[in-house]
């Protein structure tokens, strides 16, 4: 009995070896999607969404959220607030009323800055996915028999991300 105890658990050693890279990188990538600070400050100006000025006011009140999130990121919440600014002024002008100058202020988020997100989102899940990847190399260099290191390296390179 004591060998089959010996044997199961050594089963779920096994398991744990592949899953818990998976589960770090898996929860890794869902609590990315929530760190956009456009995605946060849109939340909390939604209500103001009734002018462009009162929209850009309160992007620009909020600007350290529009800025925060990744790194990569925080131009692109400054270019957001440009652009609020810009459709504000042109309203103010009587170019524009406050119903277009939201709608192109949401065409601009979806044609500018979403794909711009996208792209560096991708980037940083690529920069990631090699970071772990390394790792997982380095750690079975570093004291780990070559055949547990070689089974992991081996759920990394058959899964596609």
């Amino acid at each position: 009995m004591v060998r089959d105890h010996t044997v199961s658990r050594n089963r779920v050693s096994k398991g744990c070896k592949h899953g818990f890279p998976t589960f770090v990188l898996l929860g890794s990538l869902a609590l990315a999607g929530c760190d956009s600070g456009i995605r946060q400050t849109e939340q909390v100006c939604a209500r103001t969404r009734v002018t462009a000025a009162s929209y850009a006011d309160c992007l620009r009140t909020n600007y350290a959220t529009l800025t925060s999130g990744s790194p990569s990121d925080s131009d692109l919440g400054a270019l957001y607030l440009a652009a609020a600014e810009y459709m504000a002024a042109q309203v103010a002008v009587g170019r524009t009323d406050d119903s277009m100058a939201m709608l192109e202020l949401a065409k601009f988020r979806s044609d500018v800055i979403a794909p711009i997100e996208k792209k560096r989102h991708d980037q940083d899940l690529q920069n990631f996915v090699k970071a772990l990847q390394s790792s997982v190399n380095s750690g079975g260099q570093s004291g780990r028999s070559g055949r547990s290191s070689n089974s992991g390296n081996k759920s990394y390179s058959s899964t596609r991300y």
